[in-house]
């Protein structure tokens, strides 16, 4: 209300002691999904209002989003609002009106507004309120406004759900960005699915015992009417207010009542029936595309109409469930009547490719080729697939949609083993099923002498023990083949270079000669025949 009081003016205003968001984001406060759900939840109604009756805010900020002390959010400061046929008119050259850190793109361009740029910029809001930074925040001004003129908001992944919803309010193009009353409804449909959200922690002089927060969206029968008795998502009230035009409708609507008893006294049920048929009245088709088909459902059973699925078809980066068409797309229906509708089976699937003889690299890369991801990969020893190769992948045969993930299974090499200590073997064979039993592979090489190791026994391995190997390596086992000796060969009768010759080919030593040089050899020492080491040196005697 307004008047004067004497020659004094006022302003009577509502009295909102819970603050602003901006003074809980200001105390180092961030919103969990569900409080910020239910945050934007009541601004979305409040603008989708606005809008509805051709008002755009433009300047939509956690300043301007206030708080009773019952939690009930009122979006303020309509100040720099205009009529949407005021509002079709663009701005001079290097004007904008708002608040620079949330313009929308539409607004930094100085084009066009409607009500969806006051959608990006409690996108933007409730992105600050979860996360505690404001996307496209730049140093300046300007660079702020030129990061998001042609850039997607980068909304975070981990915000689930709630990601998908802010990501189509924030879209660049406006016509692909949601407007109020079908964020309201999304934001709704999440709000249900989601845990009751704690108070928030706002200012004020009410001293009450702190309560949850006052909407449980999960349990209708818990939401709040504002003053006046006006259900909160009654598409037709205002979020708080009910106004003399809203009265005024109730009081019409008697009317239909007063005439059907009026023709059940006059004309008999057929009067009535023409009554009745004639006050059926025509609805405005809402927009439900993008809605989930229970979303759509919903929100046109609200009016009075119904949903009918026309069919169903694939569409590359749509969500199953998701409704991509309707018939009607604008104009009205009367109540009962039906909006024609097609759901989509999600992203067009694909045939997992073979990826038989390639390594991980290259699965990756065929699998992103056709619009697939690599899911979970796994390491697995195999002795025939070297090590980064593609051992086997899973599902496999069937179809998939796009952006799936396959999940795959990598070689890491065979299994690696140790050469065991085999040097107590008394055998090859024994040696041999020590290998074995490892894992290993034997084979023997009896070429070395050893006057310590008996003959036939391990003198080493190759490779050596304790050398970690692949499993299946083939291990050389040196065995003893004994001491290295030869016989002293029978030299009677030979002249002394004879009788040296053949002790050199015998692997002996000739050492000394006694007896003359002419003469022929008649003993030797050691004597013939005698076994001793390779390199023994034998001394001649001649005559």
């Amino acid at each position: 209300d307004w008047g004067e009081d004497g020659e004094t003016p006022y302003l009577v205003c509502e009295l909102l002691e819970g603050g602003s968001l901006r003074a809980v984001l200001d105390r180092g406060y961030l919103l969990s999904a569900e409080q910020a759900v239910l945050v934007g939840l009541q601004a979305a109604r409040a603008l989708d209002y606005a809008h509805r009756r051709g008002l755009v805010h433009r300047d939509v900020k956690p300043a301007n989003l206030l708080f009773d002390d019952e939690e009930r959010l009122c979006v303020a400061d309509f100040g720099v609002a205009r009529a949407l046929a005021e509002a079709a008119l663009t701005e001079p050259t290097g004007a904008m009106v708002g608040t620079a850190r949330y313009a929308s793109p539409e607004q930094v361009r100085g084009s066009n507004l409607d009500g969806r740029s006051d959608v990006y910029s409690l996108a933007l809001v409730l992105i600050e309120a979860i996360t505690g930074e404001v996307p496209f925040l730049a140093d300046t001004t300007v660079g702020t406004l030129m990061a998001r003129v042609n850039a997607e908001v980068p909304v975070p992944d981990a915000l689930g759900e709630l990601a998908t919803i802010l990501r189509d309010a924030s879209a660049l193009d406006p016509t692909d960005r949601l407007d109020a009353g079908d964020l309201a409804m999304a934001l709704e449909e999440l709000g249900r699915r989601l845990p009751a959200a704690e108070p928030l922690p706002l200012s004020g002089t009410a001293k009450a015992a702190r309560q949850p927060f006052p909407i449980d969206l999960r349990d209708r029968t818990s939401l709040p009417s504002p003053a006046g008795g006006a259900p909160l998502f009654d598409q037709e009230s205002a979020p708080y207010l009910a106004t003399p035009t809203t009265l005024a409708k109730r009081r019409r609507r008697r009317w239909p009542v007063i005439l059907v008893v009026l023709a059940l006294l006059l004309g008999g049920a057929g009067g009535a029936a023409f009554v009745v048929r004639n006050r059926t009245r025509s609805v405005a088709v809402p927009t439900v595309v993008h809605l989930s088909q229970a979303a759509a459902a919903a929100r046109l059973q609200r009016l009075h109409l119904k949903l009918r699925v026309a069919g169903q078809q694939y569409q590359d980066t749509s969500t199953p469930g998701e409704v991509l068409t309707q018939q009607p797309a604008t104009g009205k229906l009367k109540e009962g009547k039906t909006v024609a509708v097609v759901v989509a089976l999600g992203p067009q699937p694909v045939d997992i490719p073979d990826l038989a003889n390639t390594t991980l690299d290259a699965a990756t890369a065929k699998l992103q080729a056709i619009g697939l991801k690599a899911g979970k990969v796994t390491p697995a020893n195999s002795d025939t697939i070297a090590k980064g190769g593609l051992i086997d992948w899973s599902p496999k045969g069937v179809q998939l949609p796009r952006g799936s993930t396959v999940d795959l299974t990598v070689s890491a090499g065979p299994v690696i083993v140790g050469v065991p200590d085999v040097h107590a073997a008394k055998s090859f064979d024994e040696a041999k099923a020590a290998l074995i039993a490892s894992g290993l592979t034997a084979v023997e090489a009896n070429d070395t002498f050893s006057d310590a190791v008996p003959k036939g026994q391990v003198i080493s391995v190759d490779p050596p023990v304790g050398t970690q190997v692949p499993k299946g390596t083939q291990v050389t086992v040196h065995t003893s083949k004994g001491p290295d000796v030869v016989p002293v060969p029978t030299l009677s009768g030979l002249s002394p270079a004879a009788a040296q010759a053949a002790l050199q080919a015998a692997g002996l030593a000739p050492g000394f000669t006694f007896g003359p040089v002419n003469g022929s050899v008649f003993h030797t020492n050691p004597g013939a025949g005698t076994v001793v080491h390779r390199g023994t040196t034998v001394n001649l005697y001649t005559q």
